[in-house]
């Protein structure tokens, strides 16, 4: 990247090459090269400034990018421009002049397109919007545009991963038990959820073809070289934003 942040370093994307096809971009950013770096804040000044390091490395006018404010739930906005679109954590649109932003750090970023229509999508899901059905509302939306379920594609990015999301048991209640490690003596002392795979069996179930879903490996509490964790660092972190857009 030919980019740089204020202490010089170059921005480090995360790109799934799956997603890069001809008409599709989408990743993720990392904590390297992006701002609020070690200082514990989270202000819309950083978050203006990253969302200005992503439009500049992926060579797109920053005005382009939409984002929301999230709140953890299944609100679902069509975006036909750029900037703040109120409270939500999803968009949608089939307007190829905007790219569409969420923000994470230990929720999972799921980002969908269908590849021959015009239609694309990218919701923050954490364990509260993933079982109140943000993802769902997503699909459901998408499909409003003119998406068919078995078309469309699906990453889920860099997140939280299960041997690190432990839970207790009234939030590992709302998983399908297929989703969650149970308590396991020493090792697994309360249950653990692996978010990835919760939400890659609800894709399918709105009809996606499980081939045309793939999971980061990635785990942003592991991986503390690459990724804040809000669940690592105690919510003292900044957040990383993942993308999708057509080109």
């Amino acid at each position: 990247m030919a980019v740089s942040d204020d202490l010089g370093r170059r921005p480090v994307l995360r790109v799934d090459p799956w997603i890069q096809t001809q008409r599709t971009t989408g990743g993720m950013t990392t904590r390297v090269g992006f701002p609020t770096a070690g200082t514990g804040r989270d202000d819309e000044r950083s978050r203006a400034r990253s969302r200005e390091l992503l439009a500049r490395a992926l060579g797109h006018d920053p005005d382009r990018a939409a984002w929301v404010r999230q709140v953890h739930g299944t609100e679902v906005v069509r975006a036909g421009r750029g900037g703040m679109h109120g409270e939500a954590d999803a968009l949608v649109s089939v307007d190829s002049s905007v790219v569409l932003l969420v923000s994470v750090a230990d929720c999972a970023p799921v980002a969908l397109w269908d590849p021959r229509g015009g239609a694309f999508g990218i919701a923050h899901a954490g364990w509260r919007g993933t079982v109140a059905g943000v993802v769902e509302s997503t699909v459901a939306a998408l499909t409003d545009l003119g998406a068919e379920p078995p078309r469309l594609r699906a990453w889920v990015g860099p997140r939280i991963g299960p041997r690190r999301f432990e839970v207790g048991p009234e939030v590992a209640e709302r998983f399908d038990p297929s989703d969650v490690l149970p308590p396991d003596g020493d090792r697994r002392r309360r249950p653990h959820v692996d978010l990835g795979t919760a939400i890659a069996r609800r894709l399918v179930r709105c009809g996606l073809d499980t081939g045309r879903v793939r999971l980061s490996d990635d785990c942003t509490f592991e991986r503390d070289d690459l990724y804040w964790s809000y669940r690592r660092d105690g919510g003292l972190c900044g957040r990383q934003l993942a993308w999708i857009g057509r080109r």
